[in-house]
């Protein structure tokens, strides 16, 4: 399953950008989709940051969600598993 369009997905950045419309700070938003969640189920070690031997899939956008989280909404490129799906 690919995510960038996956309903879940858009779930998840639509509730990020609702959070941060409440006062959360983008660059929280994106860590709790991340590696607080990874923390949460034993797994920090192995997933929930880029880091060298780590899992991870990449999801990247064109302008800098930390600034703009809306732009998460419109990723630009997607990699699971090490396949490009969106570039």
């Amino acid at each position: 399953m690919v995510t960038w369009d996956s309903e879940v997905f858009q779930s998840l950045t639509t509730a990020q950008t609702q959070t941060v419309e409440a006062g959360m700070q983008a660059i929280e938003t994106i860590q709790s989709a991340t590696i607080v969640n990874a923390s949460i189920l034993g797994m920090a070690d192995k997933i929930g940051s880029l880091k060298a031997d780590k899992l991870a899939d990449i999801v990247a956008t064109d302008d800098n969600p930390i600034k703009n989280i809306k732009t998460m909404e419109a990723v630009s490129f997607v990699m699971k598993e090490g396949r490009i799906y969106k570039q």
